[in-house]
């Protein structure tokens, strides 16, 4: 049986998968008012980490970065120009994901 969450728009869910360093957000677009699911493999190479704040830096476009929105889950996404996911910042790295 699928598991299946049921989230608020103003939730986001992240799940990160070790083995094959690979990424997996859900969050609710308010300007196109829709989810979004995003799968960011490689994620070692497409990330900083900051350790004094314990917060993941995830380049997702190398697009610029123009305008960011919180998600419950504990992670911002900012979005491009065009309305386009740009990157996240991740807050509480390493308390919800060991790496």
């Amino acid at each position: 049986m699928e598991e299946i969450d049921i989230l608020k728009p103003e939730e986001g869910k992240l799940k990160y998968d070790k083995g094959s360093n690979t990424l997996y957000v859900s969050f609710y677009d308010t300007e196109k008012g829709k989810w979004i699911s995003l799968t960011i493999e490689k994620l070692k190479e497409k990330s900083k980490y900051f350790p004094e704040d314990d917060i993941l830096w995830v380049t997702i476009s190398d697009k610029g970065r123009c305008e960011g929105e919180y998600f419950s889950g504990g992670f911002i996404v900012d979005f491009d120009e065009d309305g386009e996911p740009a990157g996240l910042e991740i807050f509480g790295w390493k308390k919800f994901f060991d790496t």
